[in-house]
């Protein structure tokens, strides 16, 4: 199960969300936090991102950062469905989510190296939170991709989406990276962005 999957899962009962206030309510139940946290760090891949063993063993998480993702996220979920023309809670697609776990990620950091460490290959920990935020952003495109082929395939129609560069392409690739460590992205952005990223295979 995938990470917007399972944020997906964890929305169906809308009652978990809002109180009789009708405000939002946090997470209260430690073990769904956990699952999510759980999927969101899996879904980050770090260690695959870093080619260093020594990095790979210096590299910490900030669980505070973490759960304040999720929360985010999830938050955000609920925005879409209410204020959006969706049909379900779970029908915020895997480019929005993904996108919101780029952008959070850059804004909080989670990720950083343990006291005293200095990475031969990554100047700071902001490095690190970029390259995790890239990844996730760009899977996130992946995903949606995806799942929109599948759905053109499933109305008869013979049409292929993909993202309009590959992860080889290393200028592209290394544009977006610098991006993410020094220009300022909000939420909107990141999704649209994404959404122009895919089209159409001839």
């Amino acid at each position: 199960m995938t990470l917007s999957e399972n944020c997906s899962k964890n929305m169906a009962n809308i009652d978990l969300f809002i109180g009789n206030n009708y405000k939002y309510k946090r997470i209260s139940d430690d073990v769904e936090r956990d699952v999510l946290a759980g999927d969101y760090i899996k879904s980050c891949r770090v260690t695959e991102l870093l080619s260093d063993e020594e990095d790979r063993l210096s590299i910490q998480v900030d669980d505070f950062a973490v759960a304040e993702i999720v929360e985010r996220v999830r938050m955000r979920k609920l925005y879409f469905y209410i204020y959006h023309t969706i049909a379900d809670v779970d029908s915020v697609d895997e480019i929005k989510i993904m996108s919101l776990y780029a952008f959070w990620t850059l804004k909080f950091h989670p990720f950083f190296w343990k006291e005293g460490y200095i990475s031969k290959r990554q100047k700071a920990g902001y490095e690190i939170n970029a390259k995790v935020a890239l990844n996730l952003f760009l899977s996130g495109i992946k995903l949606y991709a995806d799942a929109k082929t599948k759905a053109a395939k499933a109305r008869g129609q013979n049409t292929i989406y993909t993202i309009s560069f590959t992860r080889e392409d290393t200028a592209a690739i290394n544009d977006l990276y610098y991006s993410f460590c020094y220009r300022d992205w909000s939420k909107e952005s990141l999704m649209d962005f994404a959404k122009s990223l895919i089209i159409k295979v001839p």
